[in-house]
């Protein structure tokens, strides 16, 4: 993936004057891009994880992910919304007044730093008391303080790649967020543990990453508003109305992470650290799906907010159909891989001390499908100034949660907190898929879902074929073939059942893409 030279004069269709068959174009151009782009940083990501843990050890690892795990929860209230308030706001002004959505982004990225600064600092002094009479262990003082000071530089990082996509030129935040920054790390860890440094090793390379990562997406933001920095035209949206509308969106997003990373949290204080290194290899996999949804949701977000204020809801039905059926199309022959061969994974990357985790992958991989099977339910409410309604679903999912973990997790451990986080994340999707269709009267499913159904079917009886006929010798062997026959019995299958007009045209972009 080449960086190019903006060219700032290079004129952008607004949506507004894109025909409604061009819609899918945008989409596939995005979400291809999003997609290539996300994939490959999630495999350098899995790539750093599986270095860490097979190189520290599954306890060493373990005190990594849970400093990491605090991490990502803070760092989705540094930002204070302002990664979701400037798509909202910024889409809609990015083709008619850009000085507006210039004031708006150095206004966020400095807001997003004072945030990152206060919160890490509190961090990093609560920090001994964090590890020692919470967790019961000494040795995440120096994680979590190093985490500490990583914390404003994602936060930055957060914002300013966010600022990037109201342009619906999906390649900066791609190349800063999630391909820079998990490649970094992998460098730095490497670099740092062939010179003797462990975990401060792993420590080290993160915040490094994140580092160079935020001035990567700094530089990127400001070629695309810089341009505007002498201009004093007046910004059309106040402040105080996009905060309002973020501390929300926030919130949401602390509530939502909690309701998928605080099972972590409950294994690292109910069970030994060892087991939050097993969990936090285990969810790994379960993230692909994610990855896929954000793929598709980071270039559907922009056109949401546009589409909706311009009331074009028959053009909006149609990309959420699509967006919708395929995440679940490029989702299910990683979720059939995961359902036949989740100890393979497990062992095949990263060991075989890891493989009790088997049973944990499998339930937090149907957890994040039912989430990929709603589609953009989110998004839609929140660019759709429905956020408070799914604030108030991310609350009861959180509380389902805690409830669920405090029952589950002293019983039956790992499984204990992978069934409570799948029950929550199912329902809170479910739920919301039932608030967007009786608030913005949006139904993703039809009857051309079948084709997808009976490919699944097909690729399912494949595999069951396969795996009580073959057994091969190699773990490593037996893995590919499972990945294969998953992959190419699904596509294949699908093809021939054929493709419907729309899912053409998408297809076609999204090659033409990877080519390209």
């Amino acid at each position: 993936m080449q960086v190019q030279r903006i060219s700032l004069d290079a004129p952008l269709v607004p949506s507004h004057n894109i025909p409604p068959n061009n819609d899918v174009t945008v989409l596939a151009t995005g979400a291809g891009v999003t997609l290539i782009g996300r994939l490959i940083g999630r495999i350098i990501h899995v790539s750093g994880q599986i270095a860490m843990a097979r190189l520290l050890g599954v306890e060493v690892f373990g005190l990594f992910a849970l400093g990491w795990t605090i991490t990502r929860i803070l760092s989705l209230i540094t930002p204070l919304g302002l990664d979701k308030g400037i798509v909202r706001f910024g889409a809609n002004l990015w083709q008619s007044k850009r000085s507006s959505v210039t004031g708006l982004f150095r206004l966020s990225m400095l807001t997003s730093l004072v945030s990152g600064c206060l919160f890490g600092t509190v961090f990093f002094f609560v920090s001994p008391w964090l590890a020692i009479k919470v967790f019961e262990n000494i040795d995440l003082t120096i994680v979590f303080r190093s985490f500490a000071v990583a914390l404003p530089f994602i936060t930055t990082l957060r914002v300013a790649a966010a600022a990037t996509q109201v342009s619906q030129r999906m390649q900066f935040a791609v190349i800063a967020e999630d391909f820079s920054q998990p490649l970094l790390t992998l460098i730095f860890f490497l670099f740092f543990f062939a010179t003797g440094w462990q975990l401060l090793g792993a420590l080290g390379a993160t915040v490094l990453s994140f580092l160079c990562s935020t001035i990567l997406a700094f530089y990127f933001a400001k070629q695309l508003f810089g341009h505007q920095q002498e201009s004093n035209e007046p910004a059309i949206i106040s402040f105080h109305r996009i905060i309002r509308f973020s501390l929300p969106t926030a919130f949401t997003g602390v509530f939502l992470a909690l309701t998928i990373w605080i099972d972590r949290l409950f294994i690292a204080y109910f069970q030994p650290i060892a087991d939050v290194g097993i969990y936090q290899a285990v969810s790994q996999s379960s993230v692909l799906f994610a990855i896929i949804l954000s793929a598709f949701n980071a270039i559907f977000s922009p056109m949401i907010a546009e589409l909706y204020e311009q009331k074009q809801s028959s053009r909006l039905r149609k990309l959420y159909m699509i967006n919708t059926k395929w995440g679940l199309y490029c989702s299910i022959p990683f979720l059939l891989s995961i359902c036949f061969a989740s100890r393979e994974i497990l062992i095949v990357l990263f060991g075989s001390e890891f493989a009790n985790g088997q049973y944990p992958m499998l339930l937090l991989a149907i957890g994040q499908f039912v989430n990929l099977a709603t589609g953009a339910v989110g998004y839609l409410l929140i660019m759709t100034g429905n956020q408070n309604h799914w604030f108030m679903l991310t609350v009861v999912a959180f509380l389902l949660n805690i409830g669920l973990n405090f029952i589950l997790i002293p019983s039956f451990g790992m499984v204990g907190a992978a069934i409570a986080t799948s029950i929550s994340t199912s329902t809170l999707f479910i739920v919301g898929i039932l608030q967007v269709r009786w608030k913005l009267s949006l139904w993703p499913y039809d009857w051309r879902y079948t084709k997808g159904l009976v490919a699944a079917s097909v690729t399912t009886l494949l595999l069951i074929v396969h795996r009580f006929t073959l057994d091969y010798s190699m773990m490593w062997v037996q893995l590919m073939s499972i990945m294969i026959i998953a992959l190419l019995g699904f596509g294949v299958t699908l093809y021939l059942l054929g493709l419907d007009s729309e899912d053409e045209e998408f297809v076609r972009l999204i090659s033409a893409r990877v080519r390209g």
